[in-house]
């Protein structure tokens, strides 16, 4: 059905008030490649490109990336982006033609590889037919690409031999191509198939075409066409359908996610919003709005809402429209001509609903987004201003109070009436309507009478202030005066705290408590206070944040400061608000839930090049909350301010290990493997990104390292971890992202990678290790084992080699000295004689001892007893002694060394001998026993005794000292007369 044609009048052309956009600006300094930006484009994955005559750029929230990218032509002069359904993303170009990024890397075609300088590689627009096919728009015609390959698409259409800019197709699947003579038109016949239909809007300069359902917009060189019903337009190509909203030179257009109509040309950046087929009030915006630039070449809103701006002077980022910012000057009272901005610290409105602002030199009233000073009637002092504003305040009957340096005003339609020359700070009212005031010398006044006129020195005249008496002044500037319900008066001091005072019935104060250093408020320097109409009383300090008190039971209900997340320490004024209180601070604004004050502080971020982050005071005018900063007044609306719900997805930017850079991950990875790292590339460290651009500055990440952290790490705002000397293994790397509103990543970003165990370290290598260290040791015991069997056959041998050889001759000899001394008669061969047996029986008894000591059979203890008991039976029977011979059974089968069990058996030999011949002894005592790790040996005697000292010793007991020193022993030999003999033998056992 065809729409009858409508006709606009053009609409009056309105510029923007003179407030500043939410405009956050891009440039160099922030890492551009240059800051003439031609091309944007927010990708699927969330990556934000931007296009420049020096290449493409990335961002991801803290830096912006170059990507690397080849060129036969010397530079990349990006003229747009476009994503096709496979989420590739295509770049075309000034000379260079077109690039495809797939799979991280790009790919360049040329639709003439021959001629590098051909104006066919200069490609403006693209467009994706389907099946792999793509139209793209050159300076010298229409190409069709099939994804490897370029062609013309229709060689013989004269018209197409031309610059060509844009490309659009139609919900039929038609194809639009605007050139600089309107706009030819081809219709789709079949599946991949198109015939020239004719042309339209012909003599129209067409820089842009944008269809959204029926409707078709046109930026043309004569202005902006808007055609509600492109069939009716197409129906009748040499028909007037349609009509121009804006006339004059268009670039470029786009409608955003709420439907505002964006476009570029002439006089700035123009933006209104359809109703029906009527335009809304066009606004108007130029740099005098904040703009970095009025030459604005492309727009773009992406998913989360923003709008980014290409301009010569950089990427301007557009955040949704819940602030304005009105910049506002002061004049300077010694310097009339000259002009400074205003820094506002105090606001408030009257009782018609007018907004009135203070700054350092006088009073304002707002009047749509400009601000007028008012100034006193009597214009005696500072040059006829107010001079400094330190509060505001409309009491209940509507009168609007002003405290400045000049005296107390109230504020009507008639201007600035003085009501005290006092130099007042604070001022307060309380449930009765009484208002309270409190002076910059610690004084505190009151008015009862508001609508008198009161005496102009405020000595107490009808309407005038009337001091307090206070029994202790305190000289010192009041920042902040109340009265509670109770009607008890809390007074904050600039310097040393808070004091809570009552009346007493004569009139005058009295200090009830005191909140001051002596008391723990060392860092109480007073600046605001807020009643939370919950029975709260809450204090803006200078150094130290907020302190909530308990006006009925003076209680400290909480203290909130930086260290509880507070934006900053210094918190300048406080409002109120349902349940949620505003707080002005040093680093922008704060609230808190007014219900509960343990809950984390929400940060409101202005990112605005424009709008100082410090603000001076804060005050509710129903829905608006009013802030007043050094350069003037921005008015913030919450409720326009939408809840981030996107989930910013989280990516890897960059793995580091051992200090290079892992080239085959590329940026923005959300899930990857690294190739198997040997055992000293234990050095690695990411960089992640969460794409959220609403409020890039209060991104949060926590992380996770899977084979080495239990658990994720603290939410953190770094965008880096480093680990060090990882253990062989199998890790990966997760971490995931948070917005500013507290929403996380759907799916973590993650990276897997394995270091590799060092070979000394596999199980084969330890495996071998183990076989060989058993074979090893099963060799040493094999070698151990026969070097003890040839030991035990040797020793067995040598006491059998004594025993059968030596042993009997010397039998023999002594046989023979027997015959030899029957027979012979000669006296003096028999004493020679008696001689050789003599020795022959002491040598055999000698080379019995040796036998015995090497014979493996006699290695333990009880073997080593038994034979001394043999011995000493035989000499203690001979002389009549009695004797007990003791042996511990645990120690029984102790072995002894060869050598160590020889010297034991001679020193108890050497001992007996000489207890059988010098002791007289009737009775003789032998026992071995443990002591611990030490064997025992005791030879005792009831004899006769001696004095040792007295007594030369012999070769004896030399030779007993001698042999217990080469085994490590000690030997202890103990006497005196008449008490016997003791020998001690320790010796430690193995």
């Amino acid at each position: 059905m065809r729409v009858p044609l409508f006709i606009f009048a053009m609409l009056l052309l309105q510029p923007a008030e003179a407030q500043l956009l939410p405009i956050r600006n891009y440039t160099t300094r922030e890492g551009l490649n240059a800051n003439g930006i031609y091309a944007i484009l927010r990708d699927s994955k969330g990556v934000l490109w931007v296009g420049t005559y020096n290449g493409v750029n990335w961002y991801d929230g803290s830096r912006f990336i170059q990507p690397p990218m080849s060129t036969r032509s010397g530079q990349i002069y990006v003229t747009s982006f476009r994503e096709d359904s496979a989420r590739q993303v295509w770049v075309t170009s000034w000379y260079s033609g077109l690039y495809k990024f797939s799979e991280g890397r790009f790919t360049n075609y040329l639709p003439d590889t021959v001629h590098i300088e051909s104006q066919s590689n200069s490609l403006f627009d693209l467009l994706e037919l389907g099946g792999g096919r793509y139209l793209a728009a050159t300076d010298q015609n229409v190409w069709l690409f099939n994804g490897h390959h370029f062609t013309l698409f229709d060689p013989h259409n004269p018209a197409l031999q031309q610059q060509i800019l844009t490309l659009a197709k139609t919900p039929r699947g038609d194809i639009l191509i605007g050139y600089g003579r309107g706009v030819v038109w081809y219709r789709r016949t079949g599946s991949n198939g198109y015939v020239y239909a004719g042309k339209l809007f012909d003599d129209l300069g067409v820089n842009k075409i944008l269809i959204t359902g029926q409707e078709c917009w046109i930026a043309t060189a004569r202005g902006l066409r808007f055609c509600p019903d492109l069939d009716d337009a197409m129906q009748n190509p040499g028909g007037s359908s349609g009509a121009f909203i804006e006339k004059g030179l268009v670039d470029n257009i786009f409608i955003d996610r709420e439907k505002n109509i964006w476009f570029t040309g002439e006089g700035g950046l123009h933006k209104f919003n359809m109703r029906g087929n009527t335009p809304s009030a066009e606004q108007i915006y130029t740099p005098a709005n904040g703009l970095p630039s009025s030459a604005v070449r492309a727009i773009y809103t992406d998913q989360e809402g923003i709008t980014w701006l290409g301009t010569d002077y950089g990427l301007a980022k557009l955040n949704e429209n819940y602030y304005r910012f009105y910049p506002i000057q002061d004049e300077d009272p010694t310097q009339p001509d000259n002009k400074g901005d205003a820094s506002i610290i105090a606001i408030s409105d009257d009782r018609l609903g007018r907004l009135w602002l203070g700054s350092y030199e006088g009073i304002y009233r707002m009047q749509h987004a400009q601000a007028f000073e008012s100034r006193p009637r009597d214009p005696a002092q500072h040059g006829g201003h107010a001079g400094f504003t330190y509060s505001m305040r409309k009491d209940r009957a509507g009168t609007l109070w002003a405290c400045t340096a000049t005296g107390v005003y109230t504020i009507g339609s008639g201007g600035l009436e003085k009501r005290s020359p006092q130099q007042i700070v604070a001022m307060d009212e309380d449930k009765e309507g009484d208002l309270w005031f409190g002076a910059m010398d610690g004084k505190i006044y009151t008015l009862r009478d508001h609508e008198g006129s009161g005496g102009p020195d405020g000595s107490g005249g009808p309407g005038g202030l009337c001091e307090v008496p206070i029994p202790k002044l305190i000289n010192e500037k009041i920042n902040a005066l109340y009265r509670d319900p109770a009607g008890f008066f809390w007074v904050g001091y600039a310097l040393t705290g808070v004091r809570k005072y009552r009346l007493a019935p004569d009139g005058h104060l009295e200090l009830v408590k005191e909140f001051t250093g002596r008391n723990g408020f060392e860092n109480l320097r007073v600046r605001s206070f807020c009643d939370d109409r919950r029975g709260h009383l809450l204090v803006g300090t200078r150094t130290d944040g907020i302190y909530v008190f308990d006006w009925k039971t003076d209680a400290t209900i909480a203290h909130i400061n930086t260290g509880s997340q507070l934006g900053g320490n210094w918190v300048k004024a406080a409002a109120i608000g349902g349940r949620q209180v505003y707080l002005a601070t040093n680093n922008g604004l704060d609230i808190l839930d007014a219900d509960n004050y343990t809950a984390k502080p929400k940060h409101i971020a202005f990112r605005n090049d424009a709008v100082p982050v410090e603000f001076n005071t804060v005050y509710l005018q129903g829905d608006t909350v009013w802030l007043g900063t050094a350069k003037g007044v921005l008015e913030y609306t919450p409720f326009r301010q939408q809840k981030n719900t996107l989930p910013p997805p989280a990516y890897i930017m960059k793995v580091t290990i051992d200090g290079s850079v892992d080239s085959l991950v590329p940026p923005f990875s959300m899930a990857g493997e690294l190739p198997k790292l040997s055992y000293r590339q234990n050095n690695i460290a990411f960089d992640f990104a969460g794409l959220s651009f609403l409020d890039e500055e209060n991104v949060r990440y926590t992380y996770r390292m899977e084979g080495l952290d239990k658990d994720w790490s603290p939410v953190t705002d770094r965008r880096y971890v480093n680990y060090s000397h990882l253990s062989p293994g199998t890790y990966r790397f997760r971490v995931s992202a948070q917005n500013n509103d507290g929403v996380w990543s759907e799916v973590p970003a993650s990276m897997s990678f394995i270091i590799a165990t060092p070979f000394w370290q596999t199980w084969w290598f330890l495996s071998l290790v183990v076989v060989t260290l058993a074979a090893l040791m099963y060799a040493f015991y094999r070698y151990r084992l026969q070097q003890a069997l040839q030991i035990e056959r040797l020793r067995v041998k040598i006491s059998t080699d004594l025993h059968d050889d030596i042993g009997s001759t010397l039998s023999s000899i002594s046989i023979l000295s027997d015959i030899v001394l029957r027979e012979a008669g000669q006296e003096q061969h028999q004493g020679m004689v008696q001689e050789i047996k003599e020795s022959s029986i002491s040598l055999m008894e000698k080379m019995d001892d040796i036998v015995w000591s090497i014979n493996p059979r006699n290695d333990e203890l009880e073997s080593l007893m038994l034979r001394i008991k043999r011995f000493a039976a035989q000499l203690f029977e001979a002389k009549g002694i009695d004797y007990e011979i003791d042996i511990e059974n645990s120690i029984r089968h102790l072995k002894l060394p060869m050598e160590h069990r020889q010297s034991v058996y001679l020193i108890m030999k050497e001992a007996i001998n000489n207890l059988v011949k010098y002791a007289d002894a009737g009775r003789a005592f032998i026992r071995a026993e443990s002591e611990g790790q030490f064997l025992r040996v005791q030879i005792s005697d009831d004899g006769k005794g001696f004095v040792y000292e007295t007594v030369r010793t012999g070769n004896g007991i030399a030779n007993m000292k001698s042999r217990a020193d080469l085994m490590g022993a000690t030997l202890h030999l103990s006497s005196s007369p008449g008490k016997g003999t003791t020998v001690i033998l320790t010796l430690k056992m193995k």
